[in-house]
């Protein structure tokens, strides 16, 4: 089904529309948000550090090969970014290693992670120079989002059945992280621009719902051949993320190109 939806997806892609209003809601100093906006910004900060720290004075590794392999793993794809339609900011594919990070690796593992890919992420050649408040609240607001899908599949509170099947447990945890991550987001935008958050949410992250299906595909993959062969032989399938980014990237930059043509052939038009 997830196949299925980027088949579609990509099929009826429509002409776009730039929204610049999806680049952040800290591009600029602190003293030039709004009070409620900066209120905002500044708790979610507090609680991502609390989780982040919570997380790192309760750190443990069992087997640190495997942590240092998966970290690595996770650097190195959180530089494979993807800049979607009508909006100058981008996704990376790092989120499939944390999808598997939430599936198999202990919370502490998962949230350091988490923490370290957004980090890479936010900083790796950026379209545009983000302040350090922008890059901290991002950070911050996918070690939120990561916690949350840790704890709803991994924390008890599923069914016994729910939590032993794959295909739920990755639905759930995929579902989680993106609904979380895009409207703490969408949330800051909306309070800084005064814009509905409805608005906000659907023009800016639309784009991103099927790149998560896909990528929840390729977590998927890397559990099954962790679990059956070992966590060595999970990180070959780094290969299917890569064919994942690039044609999700070329993808979007056909669409991209196609709004450009339609823009240009307008204007002359006019």
């Amino acid at each position: 089904l997830p196949l299925l939806y980027l088949v579609q997806f990509f099929c009826g892609l429509s002409p776009l529309h730039r929204n610049t209003g999806c680049d952040g809601p800290v591009a600029g100093a602190a003293h030039d948000l709004p009070t409620v906006a900066w209120c905002y910004v500044s708790a979610i900060v507090a609680l991502g550090a609390t989780v982040l720290g919570r997380a790192a004075f309760g750190f443990e590794v069992s087997d640190m090969a495997q942590f240092v392999a998966w970290t690595a793993l996770g650097l190195v794809v959180a530089t494979w970014k993807v800049r979607l339609p009508g909006m100058m900011a981008t996704i990376s594919v790092g989120f499939v290693v944390t999808l598997f990070a939430i599936a198999e690796l202990p919370f502490s593992q998962t949230v350091v992670i988490t923490a370290l890919v957004g980090a890479v992420q936010a900083l790796w050649r950026p379209g545009q120079q983000p302040s350090s408040m922008k890059s901290i609240f991002s950070i911050f607001c996918l070690v939120l989002s990561t916690a949350g899908a840790f704890c709803v599949v991994r924390s008890g509170v599923l069914p016994a059945g729910m939590a032993q099947s794959l295909p739920v447990m990755l639905a759930l945890a995929t579902g989680v992280l993106y609904l979380l991550n895009s409207l703490l987001i969408s949330a800051a935008i909306c309070l800084s621009a005064r814009k509905p958050l409805t608005s906000i949410w659907q023009e800016c992250y639309f784009w991103s719902f099927p790149y998560y299906l896909a990528g929840a595909c390729a977590s998927g993959v890397m559990v099954v051949t962790s679990r059956a062969a070992g966590w060595i032989p999970s990180v070959l399938v780094l290969p299917l993320v890569g064919m994942l980014y690039v044609s999700y990237r070329l993808h979007v930059g056909k669409a991209v190109r196609s709004e450009e043509h339609t823009s240009e052939l307008q204007s002359h038009h006019d």
